[in-house]
């Protein structure tokens, strides 16, 4: 019996595939950037995103101490405040032990923010010995570069 299941699903390229972009991709299958595009005038509109990556889990993250959620692969957040001073932090909750991230910044009323998040892991060491370093990072970028960005991502739901 076991050898007829692996024969019959294990043994098929395209199902492991399938599985695996389910799996890389975080399952965030929400609404896009065009659908969730508003204005708001008395308040600026923060977005938070994550461009595709290989890694499984994601930073909690706060916008002014307020937890929003998880940030998964390929997906992203919308938060609202007021015009001042922003504070957008990912903690991180993985075995990777990565640094918590801050970013502040200043927002007017009517505008909008992007913040990337994201993390660049390399390989070091000698030929025989590898270790795998992984440093996160969050960075405000320009509007129409976050546009570019969002337009393939999907909304995650705040917790």
């Amino acid at each position: 019996m076991p050898d007829l299941f692996i024969e019959k699903y294990i043994m098929k390229p395209w199902l492991l595939l399938l599985l695996s972009v389910v799996f890389i991709n975080g399952c965030t299958f929400g609404p896009t950037y065009k659908e969730t595009n508003f204005d708001d005038p008395e308040n600026a509109i923060i977005y938070i995103y994550r461009l595709p990556d290989l890694s499984f889990s994601g930073p909690q993250i706060y916008v002014q101490e307020r937890k929003i959620g998880t940030l998964t692969s390929d997906g992203f957040f919308i938060a609202k405040i007021p015009p001042g001073e922003a504070t957008v932090t990912a903690r991180e909750n993985t075995f990777w032990k990565l640094k918590d991230q801050r970013l502040e910044f200043n927002v007017e009323k009517g505008k909008k923010y992007f913040v990337r998040y994201g993390f660049d892991a390399f390989i070091t060491g000698l030929p025989v010995v590898y270790h795998i370093k992984k440093e996160s990072y969050m960075v405000l970028v320009r509007q129409e570069t976050g546009i570019e960005h969002l337009s393939q991502r999907s909304f995650i739901k705040s917790d």
